[in-house]
């Protein structure tokens, strides 16, 4: 399947998930690495507090070992009394950091040096107690001369082979902070460019899905919105080409549809219009026809309205002469009367002109009725 034919929601979805998988994996990368700092800042913190009570016990012992000098040196009673109580209080001092020291989980090299340590301060004590023995019984001038070959021959040595054990406590623990802070410093610097890396990394990826998106999307828009804008412009002639099935693909092919549609209807149209057309002709030359014998008939309806007009003319006319007639035949009614039976005959004429006459006047009504009806027709 084609990305094009993904819908536009399930293309976001697989670009976000990308993006939000690559986002728990530095996360996760990120948490793996502070873990690592996380477990080495305790070997740390251990490796310093070692190093620590090293230096304690070194001190402790250097500090000691001042104070025997000094106390087989002096003559006063009180002064020994001081030097040995301090000298009591520093022993169990360091007796505390031995057993700290042996107490914290040491590595088995640092375990076997601190059991160097013990054993040589075991005969380092027993050197210094014997010492501080014959010290404190011992005779003037001769005590003094042996007590002073007793401190070059066996106090001397011995301190400092238990001050060297120590030191090398203090520097085997200085190495394992050294190490240790330098695995830490790497770690984080590690982690450090892991993360600067993913995160250009899912930079780069996020700009190409972005734009990738970004043109899957607005192309195909960009193109439904040219086909829109030629279809307004009443251009039905674009060329669609579909090129995914997602939603800006069913966009365009239903623009497609739609204007193959529309150049069918306008064909049709053109088609009705130009058949519309030649009935229209068709009309046009019969109503011209039409036109040319109406006017032809209306001519003839004049003629026939002037003829009518001269012959209600006529009939007029003979209605005058008529009613003149009648009137004459009224005076010579009345002359017959007086002259008698002459006049008889002239009545019986004029009888048969009243008659003929209102035969007139009937034939007068009815050519009117002819003429109103033509004047209606001509009309």
């Amino acid at each position: 399947m084609k990305i094009r034919d993904l819908k536009i929601g399930s293309r976001l979805g697989v670009a976000f998930g990308i993006i939000l998988v690559m986002m728990a994996l530095t996360s996760a990368a990120g948490v793996m690495r502070l873990m690592e700092v996380e477990t080495a800042l305790p070997l740390m913190k251990q490796a310093a507090n070692r190093e620590s009570l090293a230096q304690q016990w070194m001190g402790g012992t250097v500090a000691n070992g001042a104070r025997t000098l000094a106390m087989l040196k002096t003559s006063s009673e009180e002064d020994e009394k001081f030097f040995l109580e301090e000298m009591r209080q520093q022993t169990v001092q360091i007796s505390k950091v031995q057993k700290e020291l042996e107490a914290s989980d040491p590595s088995p090299a640092v375990q076997a040096q601190l059991d160097k340590v013990a054993q040589l301060r075991k005969v380092y004590i027993e050197i210094r107690t014997e010492i501080v023995k014959f010290k404190t019984d011992g005779g003037a001038e001769v005590a003094r001369d042996e007590l002073s070959k007793l401190v070059d021959s066996k106090f001397i040595p011995a301190r400092s082979a238990y001050i060297k054990a120590i030191q090398d406590v203090v520097d085997a623990q200085e190495q394992a902070l050294t190490s240790t802070r330098a695995e830490v410093a790497s770690a984080a610097a590690s982690a450090r460019m892991m993360l600067i890396s993913l995160g250009v990394f899912m930079v780069f990826v996020g700009i190409v899905l972005a734009w990738q998106l970004t043109r899957s999307i607005t192309i195909p828009l960009s193109q439904a919105v040219k086909v829109a804008e030629t279809v307004a412009s009443g251009d039905l002639n674009s060329k669609i080409e579909i090129n995914g099935r997602d939603e800006t693909g069913q966009l365009l092919q239903a623009l497609k549809n739609m204007n193959r549609n529309l150049a069918n209807v306008v064909s049709d149209v053109r088609q009705g219009t130009d058949a519309i057309a030649v009935a229209s002709g068709e009309i046009a030359a019969g109503n011209q026809d039409l036109s040319s014998r109406t006017e032809e008939q209306a001519s003839s309806l004049e003629e026939t309205a002037a003829s009518m007009e001269e012959l209600t003319s006529t009939v007029k006319q003979n209605a005058d002469n008529a009613r003149q007639a009648n009137q004459l035949a009224a005076t010579a009614s009345c002359n017959a009367i007086k002259g008698g039976t002459v006049v008889s005959d002239v009545v019986n004429t004029m009888g048969e002109i009243n008659i003929s006459s209102r035969k007139i006047v009937d034939i007068i009504g009815v050519i009117d009725g002819i003429a109103f009806q033509t004047n209606i027709l001509a009309l």
